[in-house]
């Protein structure tokens, strides 16, 4: 039996969507040294950090299950078992590309998110009361950059024609880490964790025909002889993100799992580590920003051009519909309205009060109609989500003008920070929201984002 292969393009749409999102994760890139002219040293114009990016969502299938459903509830136990083997396999790709071990941190928020997710029959960066999971993240106090990966169903599939079981839960683990083979024989499309290199069909004695890869197993009735033509698909998992570098500065790993009689929805967050706040940022009533902290784990702040902040709004979360919610593709932080920088020395000026910024806008939800259909079966996710990647993909880059807001206080020695900076006017400007204080710091001699905090006002 002829075995062929194929890639998966950036438009293969299949039943479960998984999203990857990055948060606070940009890069900035220092200011020169100083000009030093006839009259008065000039200080050269940092240059801006750039804009924090998503990455493209990429789609995986349904897992295709021939064997009768055992009812796997979704308890504590059974979700941290999963837990632990998850973290296993990720640590297992980890090694391969010498990045640290991982430790798994507090789950409790990615675990409300993916229940969340799960009840409301959605898979996205956006939530039905119009929250985002990193906004859930700022409001329990926690502000370090993150990464984050969903998976899991945008519609809602019927519980009583199928149970998740066990091995479904650990199999859909597999494939989230080490990659997912599409296997499709005749009519018949499996799902399977790993590469499609070890494909094969094996005949049973009844005359019916098993499909076997890796520890996988799937069994149609036909013979091996009239199962007809057999293709495969691999779709990269977070070990292909690995070995691209992707992940490497995370230390934690919050992990939200869970699932029922149908379907099943994981959330990943893959946690920095790079800072300790003695104060959180915050904007007093006269609109004066203050943080102040150290930076560890290796991050550095040598001299003050090595610390970056920049500021972000967004409109406030206000409730959404899924069929709002099915329109997007990807999610940001906002607009970037402000980048801070630290006072001129004696004799010294900034010669520019602000500086252009190419800006590609994130789909929002809210510009939809609140009774935008949602996808009943695959055909129609799928619909959808080809039509939200066409939306994001064809919106065009803007360019904008964003102020400098030159600090008041910016103390910078010994890797520690404080920092106090005037905007009121982008306050005033702005008016309510949520604004995003995403900080910079250098490791091994380049620039790392080590937090991002949303503020909401």
């Amino acid at each position: 039996m002829k075995i062929a292969t194929t890639n998966t393009t950036l438009l293969t749409i299949l039943t479960v969507l998984i999203a990857l999102f990055a948060i606070g994760c940009g890069e900035v890139t220092q200011a020169p040294a100083p000009e030093t002219g006839s009259a008065a040293e000039v200080i050269a114009q940092a240059t801006p950090p750039t804009e924090t990016s998503t990455s493209t969502p990429t789609p995986i299938p349904t897992l295709a299950s021939t064997s009768t459903p055992m009812p796997y509830p979704s308890t504590n136990e059974n979700v941290q078992d999963n837990r632990q083997y998850m973290l296993e396999l990720i640590n297992e790709e980890r090694d391969k590309v010498g990045f640290q071990q991982l430790t798994l941190g507090d789950h409790t928020i990615v675990q409300q998110f993916a229940e969340n997710q799960l009840r409301d029959c959605i898979s996205s960066h956006w939530g039905l009361d119009g929250s985002t999971l990193h906004m859930n993240y700022s409001r329990a106090g926690r502000h370090q950059s993150t990464r984050g990966y969903l998976s899991g169903s945008d519609y809602c599939l019927d519980g009583s024609k199928r149970n998740v079981t066990k091995e479904e839960v650990q199999r859909i683990v597999r494939r989230i880490v080490r990659g997912d083979c599409i296997i499709s024989v005749g009519q018949d499309t499996f799902s399977s964790g790993g590469n499609c290199l070890d494909v094969s069909l094996n005949p049973k004695e009844n005359g019916s025909c098993v499909i076997t890869h890796g520890a996988d197993e799937f069994e149609i009735s036909r013979s091996c002889n009239d199962a007809g033509e057999v293709n495969t698909d691999y779709i990269a998992g977070l070990g292909d993100d690995m070995r691209e570098g992707k992940y490497q500065h995370s230390l934690k790993l919050d992990i939200g799992l869970t699932w029922d009689g149908a379907d099943s929805q994981t959330v990943l967050v893959f946690e920095r580590e790079f800072i300790q706040y003695d104060m959180v940022p915050s904007i007093d009533d006269q609109g004066n920003i203050s943080l102040s902290g150290q930076v560890i784990n290796g991050a550095e702040l040598s001299q003050p051009s090595d610390l970056g902040i920049a500021l972000y709004y967004d409109n406030p979360p206000e409730p959404l519909t899924a069929g709002q919610i099915s329109k997007t593709y990807s999610v940001g932080d906002g607009q970037k309205v402000a980048s801070l920088r630290h006072p001129p020395s004696e004799g010294s000026f900034w010669p520019n009060d602000s500086y252009t910024h190419i800006y590609k806008p994130h789909i929002n939800p809210h510009d939809f109609d609140p009774d935008s259909p949602v996808a009943t079966n695959a055909d129609e996710s799928s619909q959808l989500w080809r039509e939200a990647a066409r939306r994001h993909l064809e919106r065009p880059e803007i360019e904008i003008t964003v102020p400098w807001v030159t600090a008041d206080i910016w103390d910078v020695s010994s890797n520690s920070f404080v920092v106090k900076a005037n905007i009121a006017d982008i306050l005033n400007e702005r008016g309510n929201g949520v604004f995003t204080v995403v900080v910079w710091a250098t490791l091994d001699g380049e620039d790392i984002s080590v937090s991002e905090y949303k503020i909401f006002r």
